[in-house]
């Protein structure tokens, strides 16, 4: 995919009439290439895209993105774990894509969530951190279209969740942390806001 995307970024740069590193350096592409991001959220989350490179160039990369992945078979919307990645949202290191298909241990999680296993007792079977499984668990919801909170965390909080998120005027988790003064955990939220997002998918597919 890295050498596929060069050649979209050189022909974009002679559109242009610019330096080819001046649309994406190397080490976006290589970013682009681990997270395969066909979503704006997931978009964001590459190494050297920002608000005005993502309204530049983010369709004719993730169209790209697409298309190689379809035609290769492979998952897009990575999620990457990585300390030195950019995450969106707040301390609990989720980002806004799916599940590192990589991941033995991912593959490992994702029956064990099928089964209602709890979040720590999945961290105990696979010996994992917390945080780890929590990302897992992003990335299961999403991989499967998940819509309710409620296995996880109880109906009263989740709409608490919804509510605040709707005041939101971005894409961070922090406001909704902040509205709560703590007393609600990023888990938590990050849950609900990766439910809420399949809930979105599922009715613009149905009005598309």
């Amino acid at each position: 995919m890295f050498e596929h995307l060069r050649i979209l970024r050189r022909r974009l740069a002679e559109e242009q009439q610019v330096p080819a590193f001046v649309v994406f350096s190397d080490a976006t592409l290589k970013d682009f290439a681990r997270r395969r991001p066909t979503r704006r959220e997931t978009l964001l989350a590459v190494h050297g895209v920002g608000q005005r490179k993502a309204e530049q160039y983010g369709e004719s990369f993730m169209s790209a993105v697409s298309a190689w992945c379809k035609q290769n078979q492979i998952e897009t919307d990575v999620m990457v774990s990585n300390t030195s990645d950019v995450h969106i949202g707040g301390p609990a290191n989720i980002s806004a894509s799916g599940i590192k298909s990589a991941s033995s241990n991912a593959l490992r999680a994702f029956p064990l969530f099928d089964d209602g296993i709890s979040i720590e007792e999945v961290a105990n079977r696979l010996n994992l951190a917390h945080s780890t499984v929590i990302s897992y668990l992003i990335g299961y919801i999403r991989q499967r279209q998940i819509t309710d909170p409620t296995r996880w965390l109880d109906s009263e909080t989740a709409e608490k969740i919804r509510i605040a998120a709707s005041f939101r005027d971005d894409q961070r988790t922090k406001p909704i942390f902040d509205a709560f003064h703590g007393r609600i955990s990023y888990d938590a939220i990050n849950i609900v806001l990766a439910c809420e997002e399949q809930k979105k998918d599922k009715t613009e597919f149905l009005h598309a």
